[in-house]
């Protein structure tokens, strides 16, 4: 029997944990590729270079990565904001190739919290991040992943706290949406709804499916 290949998508605001919590809630076997860690990493192996140029060297890395993974069958994951294309263009690449692609999504209420933990980040000798880009991060990320809950063969959605607490959980295949607490704000606000939603389409399409596949052909009628 084939393995099963797996990609994820480890999403969720600036400070909401990806890096810290996300090693725990993939398997360890799992390669997680941080774009963050990976640009920290040429800046330091290049002091001399403006760190502008060394941007591209991330994109680079990815698709080395991403290459590696699926020629050699390998599971694989990704962090990010979702705030742009690039996450559903990895995802659309991966699927393409077998791969199922699965959503853990690390949320914070709002982007003050996300701003506050950047800064406490920085003080601890972290990578800084403007306050524009960090409310840009946190509602377009939200919107990314609101309207691509679809795509995926499982959504897990986790509060941010020093240890992720699952909220809920969605598995397109078993059709089932567990909510594991409905005192979460911003699940609520932001995904409830819409994750509700995709499971009754998904059973309305699937209950259609199977009364098709029921229907009695019709005989033909002998021609006078």
């Amino acid at each position: 029997m084939a393995k099963e290949l797996r990609f994820f998508i480890i999403a969720g605001p600036n400070g909401a944990g990806k890096t810290t919590l996300g090693r725990a809630l993939v398997p360890a076997d799992v390669s997680i590729f941080n774009g963050d860690l990976v640009f920290e990493q040429l800046c330091k192996q290049y002091p001399d270079i403006d760190p502008e140029r060394l941007k591209g060297g991330v994109p680079v890395a990815l698709e080395k990565a991403r290459d590696t993974a699926m020629s050699e069958g390998k599971d694989f994951a990704f962090e990010t904001n979702f705030s742009s294309g690039l996450t559903m263009d990895l995802a659309n690449q991966f699927k393409e190739k077998g791969y199922d692609v699965n959503l853990i999504y690390l949320g914070l209420d709002n982007p003050t919290i996300a701003a506050s933990r950047v800064k406490t980040r920085v003080s601890l000798g972290g990578h800084d991040i403007p306050l524009e880009t960090i409310y840009f991060n946190f509602y377009e990320g939200i919107k990314g992943v609101k309207n691509n809950l679809s795509f995926f063969a499982t959504n897990s959605f986790f509060n941010s706290t020093v240890r992720p607490a699952l909220v809920a959980s969605f598995d397109k295949n078993a059709r089932a949406l567990l909510v594991f607490d409905i005192s979460i704000s911003w699940f609520n606000q932001h995904f409830k709804q819409s994750l509700e939603n995709l499971a009754v389409d998904i059973k309305i399409k699937q209950t259609r499916s199977t009364k098709t596949e029921e229907l009695p052909k019709r005989k033909r009628g002998r021609r006078l």
